[in-house]
């Protein structure tokens, strides 16, 4: 069985054409952490969302696909006031997340547990495991997915698949917030190993999985319209029996968070193989949904994740 799946990348932190050497970059990404402490979060937050304004009208790829994506997640034309408030809101919550991003490296679990409000679900954690296979815990760029794999990983061994960054500096930094953070990574290119023996293991994975991928990967009905996403997520499941969770963690009026943990899904395999990918698959995407529903506003796509389409309805599978 071939398991393709979507890894958790770094790509938040890459700047396009950056000459800086690997050394003076950890220098001045480490300035930039105690700088940020010095900030009041207000500040912060202000600077963040002003510079979000102004992405949100430069760049026009960006700004297009959010727009088309919350008009199928709410249900109203791309032109609805509404729906162009709610891509511009992801755009300055995205941007209160990379601005949170460098803080992080100063994060303990005393000051994260500090920052909970609500945690929900937290008796399908120990059901996931019962079985002694391990779990798969999935999620979306949605709300504050780190901090929802850091408090995870507070009870149980968390390891996820990063895509290493071209750029040194900015990789030794993702890693190290993340190592801050008590989640374990492995590189992409033998995830699947390290993978396989955590869940041997009875830990925990994580993996994200709405990045699109039309044309190649398992489409699914997503907001009522067609959509591709990665099959990893099933397939893993299948291949070693271990429970699906979904987890979300999401920021609150008070930057307090609220971490929900749904019900695990079980990938019950056939003699059809493609079909019970694309069950189990479909099942996620409607968790996913639910997830996204409660608040759009977190939800950080800004590629399209669905193919334009004619009037003669859904593009056909391929």
């Amino acid at each position: 069985m071939r398991i393709t799946c979507f890894r958790v990348r770094s790509s938040l932190l890459r700047v396009s054409g950056m000459s800086v050497g690997n050394l003076l970059g950890r220098l001045l990404l480490r300035l930039g952490a105690a700088l940020d402490g010095a900030l009041p979060q207000t500040a912060k937050y202000r600077i963040a969302s002003a510079l979000a304004g102004v992405v949100f009208v430069a760049w026009q790829t960006g700004r297009e696909n959010a727009i088309d994506n919350m008009s199928h997640v709410l249900g109203k034309p791309a032109q609805h006031p509404e729906t162009q408030r709610v891509a511009k809101k992801s755009m300055e919550n995205y941007s209160w997340y990379l601005a949170d991003f460098l803080s992080w490296m100063r994060m303990t679990p005393k000051r994260l547990q500090s920052r909970v409000r609500e945690f929900n679900g937290e008796e399908h954690i120990a059901e996931a495991l019962q079985a002694g296979k391990g779990a798969i815990f999935v999620s979306g760029h949605f709300g504050l997915w780190d901090l929802g794999g850091a408090m995870l990983a507070q009870r149980f061994p968390v390891l996820i698949p990063v895509d290493e960054l071209q750029n040194g500096a900015m990789n030794w930094i993702a890693c190290r917030v993340r190592e801050r953070l008590g989640i374990d990574t492995v590189p992409a290119e033998i995830g699947l190993r390290a993978m396989l023996r955590q869940l041997q293991s009875n830990r925990v994975v994580g993996l994200l999985f709405d990045r699109p991928m039309t044309g190649r990967g398992v489409p699914v009905t997503f907001f009522g319209s067609r959509a591709h996403l990665p099959s990893g997520p099933a397939a893993l499941a299948l291949r070693t029996g271990a429970p699906l969770v979904m987890c979300q963690c999401l920021r609150l009026r008070n930057n307090g968070l609220s971490v929900t943990v749904y019900p695990p899904i079980y990938a019950v395999p056939s003699d059809d193989e493609k079909q019970d990918i694309q069950k189990t698959m479909q099942q996620l995407t409607d968790q996913l949904e639910e997830v996204i529903r409660s608040c759009p506003e977190q939800w950080y796509m800004f590629r399209a994740m669905w193919p334009q389409t004619t009037t003669a309805g859904l593009p056909t599978e391929g």
